[in-house]
């Protein structure tokens, strides 16, 4: 289903499995938002109405259940690196975490209110940092509480990665 003639991406998929089951998959861009947001704001002055921020997996009948679900939060990168021009990249990844399937009722939609305001079983999976050049300069994983950090270390003037390593912070690497 292409649902939005904002920006006319794909909104909606539906499948049957053999048992009859239809799981309904739901993609939400920063067009399908009401309410303000800087983010929402600076995706959609950028036209970057393909970036699919939120993702449910409904499993339609009656009472609807969420199955899964997964969010991406976006952060400009350029205050913090010092650039003039925007650097608005993926900050974090956040996936629903529940040992029992949610009734549509019981489930809190994600709304922006400056920031995104998620579902509090929506848990932190990953963290992104990028450098001066939109590089990937450390992912860190979020598992049971507990971050596992990966760095890249970039060479040839930022244009080519050379090291990545795991298990560390950019403080602990150094190379020559």
């Amino acid at each position: 289903y292409f649902d939005n003639s904002d920006h006319m991406q794909l909104t909606k998929t539906t499948a049957a499995d053999s048992k009859g089951r239809v799981t309904e998959t739901i993609f939400r861009r920063s067009k399908d938002y009401t309410g303000s947001g800087t983010i929402l704001s600076a995706l959609n002055s950028q036209h970057r109405w393909n970036e699919v921020l939120e993702k449910q997996v409904w499993l339609t009948g009656s009472p609807k259940i969420l199955i899964g679900a997964e969010f991406t939060s976006y952060t400009d990168f350029a205050p913090i690196n010092g650039n003039a021009i925007s650097q608005l990249l993926p900050s974090k990844s956040y996936a629903l975490e529940t040992s029992t399937p949610i009734a549509s009722t019981a489930f809190n939609d994600t709304y922006f209110n400056t920031n995104p305001v998620l579902d509090n079983r929506l848990k932190l999976v990953a963290e992104y940092n990028f450098d001066a050049k939109d590089n990937l300069s450390r992912s860190s994983v979020v598992n049971s509480g507990l971050k596992n950090h990966s760095v890249a270390i970039w060479g040839h003037g930022k244009s080519m990665m050379i090291a990545k390593v795991d298990n560390a912070i950019e403080a602990e690497c150094g190379f020559t």
